[in-house]
């Protein structure tokens, strides 16, 4: 709101006369230290309807008169703003009494304003509605800051909505609540639409859960085919074969068994998966004559079904290898796994850094080693292969083959053990 210096000029002159209006004008404006011109603001208006209340006589009573009319303008063009918000607005003058309103929230009730303000809360809502308002109202009172609550509340229509409300305090110059602005938007729809997509995400956990269960059946029912195959094998080393085959099925199953009782069905905690890979390996290939210390520590990091499966495999290859053929005329030997996930950053090859890290795992044993000459990519074998493959083709790792045999020894298997390390990078 502008007003015009001529404006207040023609006012006063009525009673004063125009020189001596121009005259008055002029001191109060330089009397509440304002820059003269042609038009001022409602804040500068103010001013100088202060200035001019300080003069006696008719000039007084005309200012004060000016000063009404200005704080009402105000007040309505402050009522008419808020009315046009669609934000329900209301003041509380204390924990259960109404202040202002603006249309928003006079519609929501579906009370005329008029109805409101200056009302008790209790004569508003329900009972035990009211009880839970005023609650919520106290709070902001006592403890004198802004408190955000969301809940349902009933309407005039008798139809419950979900609003977020905001109650800030505002405090005087003792810091004291002087009343509480409140603010109410209404979220029924955004509430609806997540509790349907909360309810939608758990109807497919449930499904994607049922589906890990039904794999590793499937993937058991093949196991216990290979496993009465092997039996039944005559054959030494195609019972090898098969009995491999068997544990390499297992180790898969043992994957989707723990998404399917695992809290989070797209990934896999390592630590728990490891100490229970070993319990089936051990029982499979059992150390005739030899107690074999295990030696674990592995990071209790959770790895996606498409790490952990490859993971999974390797070590299943490097356990049964080290359980076959490590400590073999041996009363005792060790077989250590160290899996650790460092969080550092890694750049990605287009130039981004990315939020994941280095991932390394080593398995050795302190048995006889590897056979001399030994190369991973001429082995006839195919669980070493298969490891080369899984680390260099799935992982796109590195791996690192470490053997501690006695160069000396006539024997053709030296002693001091085997070290397999693998490293590979992980992405978020």
């Amino acid at each position: 709101m502008n007003i015009k210096k001529s404006d207040l000029i023609s006012t006063y002159a009525q009673s004063i006369g125009i020189e001596a209006a121009k005259e008055l004008i002029a001191k109060t404006i330089n009397a509440a230290a304002l820059k003269d011109g042609e038009k001022f603001t409602t804040e500068e208006t103010d001013r100088i309807y202060r200035e001019l209340a300080k003069e006696g006589g008719l000039i007084r009573i005309v200012a004060q008169t000016f000063m009404i009319q200005l704080e009402r303008k105000k007040s309505e063009e402050q009522a008419l703003l808020l009315d046009n918000i669609e934000t329900q607005i209301w003041y509380l003058t204390d924990v259960a009494t109404y202040g202002a309103v603006n249309r928003a929230h006079a519609e929501f009730l579906g009370i005329g304003k008029e109805n409101i303000e200056g009302r008790n809360i209790r004569d508003i809502y329900g009972c035990d509605e009211a009880m839970v308002v005023i609650a919520d109202n106290r709070n902001v009172f006592d403890w004198k800051k802004q408190i955000r609550t969301e809940g349902w509340v009933g309407n005039g229509a008798g139809e419950a909505r979900f609003l977020s409300i905001t109650r800030t305090p505002k405090l005087d110059d003792t810091g004291e609540v002087e009343y509480v602005i409140c603010t109410a938007e209404d979220i029924t729809e955004r509430k609806r639409a997540e509790d349907q997509i909360r309810a939608s995400l758990k109807e497919k956990e449930v499904l994607l859960q049922e589906i890990h269960h039904r794999v590793k059946n499937n993937l058991q029912v093949v196991a216990s085919l290979l496993n009465m195959q092997e039996r039944t094998t005559k054959d030494k080393d195609a019972a090898a074969i098969l009995a491999d085959s068997r544990n390499r099925i297992n180790t898969m199953a043992l994957i989707h068994s723990q998404l399917y009782e695992s809290r989070d069905l797209s990934e896999v905690t390592m630590k728990g998966f490891v100490d229970t890979l070993l319990r089936q390996l051990f029982m499979s290939y059992q150390v005739q004559d030899t107690r074999v210390t295990e030696v674990v520590r592995v990071a209790d990091c959770p790895f996606p079904i498409s790490i952990a499966v490859p993971i999974g495999l390797i070590l299943n290859e490097l356990l049964s290898n080290a359980s076959k053929h490590a400590f073999c005329g041996r009363k005792d030997g060790t077989i250590k796994i160290v899996l650790d996930a460092s969080d550092e950053g890694k750049w990605d090859e287009r130039g981004g850094e990315s939020g994941g890290g280095r991932i390394s795992l080593i398995v050795s044993d302190d048995g006889v080693g590897l056979p001399r000459g030994f190369d991973i990519d001429a082995t006839p074998t195919l669980g070493l292969r298969l490891v080369k493959i899984l680390v260099t083709e799935q992982l796109h790792g590195n791996l690192e083959i470490t053997d501690s045999s006695d160069s000396h020894s006539s024997d053709s298997r030296g002693g001091g053990g085997t070290t397999f390390k693998i490293e590979f990078d992980i992405y978020d």
